[in-house]
């Protein structure tokens, strides 16, 4: 990022940023409910039937200087981020439903404004990677998965993955441009406060870390359970002919109940 520097009666540094150029695509994981509600919305957006209220990129504002001064550019006014209508989407999804189609079936959006932006959502189809992908795997990977284990991890983990894509992703980008602006006037303001503060904080974040650490290990925990729960629950009701057959629910009811707690 280039930067220029100027010399007058103030000693301000003045950054350059390239404007953005291109197309932007977007590839989500799990075309659901939060997915196919944030590109109707885009393209409602760019068709002029929508405002983009509460978009952090097209309303948020930046603040300028001392709040007197009344200076509060839009964040994309004041960083050249790409626009709406370079925006191209794609994603994957182990159904094949159109985003049209997913979108009617969450109910999220009315029916009324999803017809407007039907041929849009119409022509983005999920991409089965992940299916392709498990379906050409050797025979020996399935000999030790159980098919169960595989169909859960298909459906939990893409889930997991769209809620962390939808919802911390955007917190997380809102809070990097809280960040920087605010950082940036600490130091403008006390160089030596700013670093004080940055010493505490990295002391506030380090248990932070570890407990982050712990937090993931035991999500990743939780998933391989409902994984095997998921997997034992698949097995068992794909034979119910054969476990009834055998009078083996009694013994299934416990195998289940001992997996679930």
């Amino acid at each position: 990022m280039p930067t220029t520097k100027k010399q007058g009666n103030t000693n301000t540094a003045k950054g350059e940023i390239a404007p953005a150029k291109g197309k932007l695509g977007i590839m989500i994981p799990g075309m659901g409910a939060v997915a196919t509600t944030f590109v109707a919305g885009v393209e409602a957006v760019r068709k002029g039937i929508s405002s983009p209220i509460g978009s952090l990129t097209q309303m948020g504002t930046i603040r300028l200087g001392k709040r007197t001064e009344g200076r509060f550019p839009k964040i994309n006014e004041f960083v050249p981020l790409a626009g709406l209508n370079d925006l191209v989407f794609t994603g994957w999804d182990i159904f094949e439903d159109n985003m049209y189609s997913a979108a009617r079936n969450a109910g999220v959006l009315e029916v009324s404004l999803l017809d407007q932006v039907k041929p849009f959502l119409s022509k983005i189809k999920p991409r089965k990677a992940v299916f392709d992908n498990v379906i050409a795997l050797s025979p020996s990977f399935f000999e030790v998965t159980r098919t169960g284990e595989v169909l859960s991890r298909l459906t939990a983990d893409t889930t997991l993955i769209q809620t962390v894509i939808g919802s911390s992703a955007s917190v997380a980008a809102r809070n990097a441009v809280t960040l920087i602006g605010g950082l940036t006037m600490m130091f403008v303001t006390s160089f030596k406060l700013s670093a004080l503060v940055l010493g505490a904080v990295s002391l506030v974040m380090i248990p932070l870390i570890l407990f982050g650490r712990w937090v993931r290990s035991l999500s990743r925990k939780s998933q391989d359970k409902i994984a095997d729960t998921s997997a034992h629950a698949s097995e068992t009701i794909n034979a119910v002919q054969t476990v009834q057959a055998f009078t083996h629910e009694k013994q299934e009811r416990k195998t289940f109940g001992a997996a679930v707690e």
